[in-house]
């Protein structure tokens, strides 16, 4: 079903995105703490740019990974999940009481 491919291809792009803005941060703080032969404006230059990105890659991998596609919205429009039912008891008892949940999802 076409929700459960859109699902699954945001799931995928979102790790890969988070994936990518990981290697990205740890490359600029290679980069900061001085490995590789570079000047040091040039190290900068690339630390700074790596941690920028890295942010980026890592928010739009959190963003795609919490906000459902519009393929996703429409089928949850569409074919509404049941809803839960919780049932709460309470009930005294000699010496106490009793509490019964029951539920059905």
């Amino acid at each position: 079903m076409k929700a459960d491919a859109a699902r699954t291809e945001r799931h995928v792009v979102g790790v890969i995105d988070l994936s990518a803005g990981a290697v990205s941060i740890t490359a600029g703080s290679l980069l900061a703490a001085g490995v590789g032969d570079m000047s040091h404006s040039d190290r900068v230059g690339w630390s700074v740019g790596s941690f920028v990105a890295g942010g980026l890659l890592t928010l739009g991998g959190v963003v795609t990974l919490l906000v459902p596609s519009n393929t996703e919205k429409g089928y949850q429009i569409a074919f509404p999940a049941p809803s839960l039912r919780v049932d709460v008891g309470v009930a005294p008892a000699p010496g106490g009481g009793t509490l019964q949940l029951t539920g059905s999802f």
